[in-house]
């Protein structure tokens, strides 16, 4: 008997021993139950081909050879910044001298086609825009501005030649819709419209040394009065910035 009960306890021994999970299957279990468990993180490099770079931009750079204007030798830098997709950018046009690599001129433009960079003519960019504004005896600049341009007319800005400092300097009140230079008579006018009946024209007159003599301002509009319309116009004569004469005439409308 006592050989028989102490048999019986050693299967019973060997057998909790078989059933019982080891320490390496305690381990792996638990690591395969917390792996499951998080969501894997990606690492720096698959982001980096999945996300897209929003702040990646195609920047195309092109410059011309060098030239001389007013006795300056410069030249041309012009870049185009396109984000990423599109097909259109902000342009920047600007003016070097050669010599001290500063910049004489800048011109910017919105919505500028990447598809027509390349076509960029600089021979043509100074043919096309380089005229003396102001009769001084200097080359100026009037640059075709899309933004400002629509059913007004075509808006030109005047870039005017300083020769004391060797640059070219924006001037709003040069600038304007549908601008024309009359050499015989140094004049340079500028007509912009609204409609059938509202139009501004505007006329400087130059004497000596770029000096504007004076100014003449033609406005026509319509206004009303009870149920009748009238085309009111509004001249102005000014010298020096001020207004030294003023005539209204009113006309009924049919």
């Amino acid at each position: 008997m006592k050989k028989t009960a102490l048999l019986f306890a050693i299967l019973l021994l060997l057998n909790s021993c078989k059933n019982r999970p080891g320490k390496n299957a305690e381990k792996s279990s638990n690591s395969g139950e917390k792996k499951s468990a998080q969501k894997r993180v990606p690492t720096v490099s698959e982001r980096k081909k999945t996300e897209p770079d929003f702040n990646k931009s195609d920047t195309l750079i092109k410059t011309s050879r060098p030239f001389v204007i007013n006795g300056v030798k410069c030249y041309w830098k012009i870049a185009l910044i396109v984000p990423p997709g599109d097909e259109t950018g902000d342009r920047t046009l600007e003016l070097k001298n050669l010599s001290t690599n500063k910049i004489i001129l800048s011109n910017f433009d919105e919505q500028y086609d990447k598809h027509s960079f390349n076509t960029i003519d600089f021979e043509n960019l100074n043919k096309d825009n380089l005229e003396d504004l102001n009769f001084d005896g200097y080359k100026d600049f009037k640059f075709f501005d899309k933004a400002a341009s629509g059913t007004a007319g075509t808006y030109s800005s005047a870039y005017i030649f300083n020769s004391k400092k060797q640059s070219f300097e924006f001037i709003e009140d040069l600038s304007g819709y549908e601008l024309t230079v009359n050499v015989k008579d140094k004049m340079l006018s500028t007509y912009g419209k609204n409609g059938a009946y509202w139009n501004l024209k505007k006329i400087h007159h130059f004497g000596k040394g770029g000096k504007i003599r004076y100014t003449e301002i033609t406005k026509n509009e319509v206004i009303s009065k009870d149920t009748k319309r009238f085309l009111k116009t509004t001249y102005e004569r000014i010298v020096n910035d001020k207004i030294i004469k003023i005539k209204i005439d009113t006309n009924k409308l049919q």
